[in-house]
């Protein structure tokens, strides 16, 4: 019996070192609680409710293993893999964080090769930095960022940096056009040459980015015209698109959206916002392309796990859907 527990607890360690959703996402859900409310003595531990899962599993398991040496081991060792689970960690994660009426990405590399934000979303009546960004890298074993990109100067895609900033350290703030932005051997495209606009929203940056045969794109706010130039200057596809400038009508042209037909678009909205997004004109077309979109709003936080064979998103609500990459042109 004690065999077959070590083995059960064998597979349940590496389940939470792989953030398997369905074992794990409700622990990670409590410790980000636990974090937001900032107890002390519990942030430094980063991802803790893997430990606390793993440990309560085996001591159901067989309580009489505790009363033994092999406890103190089995806990140590508890402790060392989850807090170097993300060194040993394959997969890379990218996060649409749920920060309201605002643009907030987490890329997560494999093997903790590097974190990078793209915007920080930002609220007039709270610090988002303190209440939500903060407390969720620090969930994530995250303690310093190796790049934030800042497609534009609209306080809901920037208004959480400075905040930011002072709490976490960040090795390079991004807010200028560049050819590529680089982080180790994970590099994201520049996708529009053209620095002016009528708006500011037509001068945001855009990243294009492949993690293992998946294909990303996002465009800040940019709008429909200069988005089209893109399809008309560059021969490119993506599989995961986030849509410009929270779903608003003045993007994502019907051209744009056929021409790109990603596998799955992301729409960064606030619960009932007084704009309406995302805009019925654009979910209209996603649906009669056959476009299947996540909205924060409605999922919170989405996650999408891209592995070499293993593509796959959930949500905070709880869908679930595996990603297939469509063909590239």
């Amino acid at each position: 019996f004690q065999q077959i527990s070590a083995i059960l607890w064998f597979g349940c360690l590496c389940s939470a070192v792989f953030y398997h959703p369905v074992m794990v996402l409700w622990l990670e859900k409590v410790w980000e609680y636990i974090v937001a409310i900032q107890i002390p003595g519990f942030a430094w531990i980063g991802s803790m409710p893997l430990f606390f899962g793993v440990f309560v599993f085996s001591y159901w398991q067989n309580w009489e293993l505790y009363r033994s040496k092999k406890a103190l081991v089995m806990v140590i060792l508890s402790f060392f893999l989850v807090r170097t689970q993300s060194y040993i960690n394959p997969f890379a994660k990218i996060t649409y964080l749920d920060v309201g009426q605002g643009d907030c990405t987490l890329i997560q590399l494999p093997f903790h090769t590097g974190n990078i934000l793209i915007d920080t979303g930002g609220m007039l009546k709270e610090d988002l930095a303190k209440t939500v960004l903060v407390p969720y890298l620090n969930g994530k074993g995250i303690s310093e960022l190796d790049m934030v990109v800042i497609t534009h100067d609209d306080f809901d895609h920037n208004g959480a940096l400075e905040s930011l900033k002072e709490v976490m350290p960040i090795d390079c703030i991004v807010t200028e056009r560049q050819n590529n932005y680089t982080v180790g051997n994970f590099r994201m495209l520049e996708v529009s040459e053209d620095q002016t606009g009528d708006t500011d929203n037509d001068t945001s940056l855009t990243c294009w980015y492949q993690i293992n045969n998946l294909t990303f794109l996002q465009c800040g706010d940019l709008g429909k015209q200069k988005e089209d130039d893109i399809i008309k200057q560059y021969n490119i596809t993506c599989d995961v698109l986030k849509l410009s400038h929270h779903g608003s009508d003045s993007s994502s042209s019907s051209y744009y959206l056929s021409h790109l037909h990603p596998q799955i678009a992301i729409v960064s909205s606030g619960y009932q916002n007084t704009y309406h997004h995302p805009s019925t004109s654009v979910t209209d077309n996603l649906r009669r392309l056959g476009i299947p979109y996540l909205n924060t709003a409605e999922e919170g936080a989405i996650h999408i796990i891209v592995g070499r064979w293993i593509r796959f998103f959930y949500t905070e609500r709880g869908m679930f859907g595996i990603i297939k990459p469509g063909d590239k042109r």
